[in-house]
């Protein structure tokens, strides 16, 4: 009996480790100025989805019927897909490091009406800063000995840090293009006060 009640006790005792661990794993140590720049983003995006969304439906009956409405529905829905991988890691605060220092950027810039800015940090995240050799792909022809040199420029650059590579994956490209998409609204909505900061 007693053999049962020890058996009894390990087993009540083996759960509370579990939750222990459990408690652990749910609370990550998350730092205030990564959290601040997640909701910020967050914010911001649902923000401009809403005044995008409100613009579409105080449009008249008539207009709602047109192709073109129905399209800006479209584009519309498919940004609110596309954006909601993005806005699950923020909301866990899992979004990559080097991603969020690339996307916060776009975003503060759009809020502050500096379009131009945000388009110009945009293209930063897309292509990166990385150089890009000439004379590949431009249809013209090259001898040999310019394509051996090209090959001793790309290993030095090799110490240079591209951050376009992060765009291989299908959901992260699709939701950094639905950014581009909620700035362009954006720049409708909230236009800034000097015409040259647009994008």
């Amino acid at each position: 009996m007693e053999g049962q009640g020890g058996e009894a006790g390990e087993g009540g005792e083996a759960p509370k480790e579990e939750k222990k661990k459990e408690e652990e794993i749910e609370c990550p140590d998350v730092d205030v100025g990564l959290m601040d720049k997640c909701d910020f983003i967050r914010a911001w995006v649902r923000k401009s989805l809403k005044a995008w969304e409100k613009e579409l439906a105080d449009l008249p009956d008539e207009e709602k019927k047109m192709a073109k409405t129905k399209a800006a529905v479209a584009a519309h829905r498919q940004v609110r897909r596309d954006v909601r991988p993005l806005q699950k890691r923020l909301r866990m605060y899992v979004l990559q490091e080097s991603l969020l220092e690339k996307i916060y950027p776009i975003v503060k810039n759009a809020d502050e009406r500096e379009y131009r800015v945000a388009a110009e940090s945009y293209l930063d995240l897309t292509i990166g800063k990385a150089a890009w050799p000439v004379g590949i792909g431009c249809g013209g022809s090259m001898l040999m000995e310019d394509a051996i040199d090209l090959h001793d420029r790309f290993n030095r650059m090799a110490n240079v840090k591209d951050n376009a590579v992060a765009l291989n994956d299908e959901v992260t490209r699709k939701f950094v293009q639905a950014l581009k998409r909620l700035m362009n609204c954006a720049q409708k909505y909230w236009p800034p006060s000097d015409p040259s900061k647009m994008a």
